[in-house]
């Protein structure tokens, strides 16, 4: 049963993102220090990844064909691969990196991330994070007004016409009052 479950829940929607499967028992000390790490981790990128839980103590021989021996233990699957793999109660910070190692980054994601770097005084990373978002999203009229806060923000100057180059300028035969920004 459980491994009909990890091929159509795991193994067919790590093509569409990347599928967390956290291998825990509810008896474990560390396993329940980590749990509250990645359903915060679920929560704050909202559907970005899906998150398992697969109780050892319930499914312990599927477990053990899986070569999971110690726990807790965290797989990353992606393409139907496992692509990493965590073994401890390990920080927020390390599951966040082995997260978005392997997110699909949308211009959305991306701004997202931009947001965060610039929350820890990463100027010029949340910069280039930016400028890969609107390579991304051309039109989306809000990755280029963050790029021109950040850089008025840190003191840099606005080159209007070295600013705005690459920015795609709309198609004349499309009637303005149907252009809309991407949401």
């Amino acid at each position: 049963m459980a491994r009909r479950k990890i091929s159509a829940l795991v193994l067919d929607n790590s093509f569409n993102g990347p599928v967390v499967v956290f291998f825990w028992s509810p008896k474990a000390g560390p396993c329940l220090r980590l749990l509250p790490r990645l359903v915060k981790l679920s929560d704050e990128y909202a559907g970005s990844f899906l998150l398992v839980l697969y109780d050892t103590d319930k499914h312990s021989r599927f477990v053990r064909d899986q070569g999971v021996y110690s726990i807790p233990t965290v797989r990353v699957y992606r393409h139907r691969q496992i692509v990493e793999t965590i073994r401890g109660a390990y920080s927020e910070e390390v599951l966040r990196r082995a997260i978005e190692a392997h997110l699909n980054h949308t211009p959305a994601s991306l701004r997202r991330s931009a947001t965060q770097e610039l929350e820890q005084g990463a100027t010029q990373r949340a910069l280039e994070l930016l400028d890969e978002a609107a390579t991304g999203s051309p039109y989306d009229h809000r990755i280029r007004l963050d790029q021109a806060k950040l850089l008025m923000r840190s003191g840099r100057r606005l080159r209007r016409r070295t600013f705005w180059t690459g920015y795609p300028q709309i198609p004349s035969w499309i009637p303005s009052s149907i252009y809309c920004v991407h949401t």
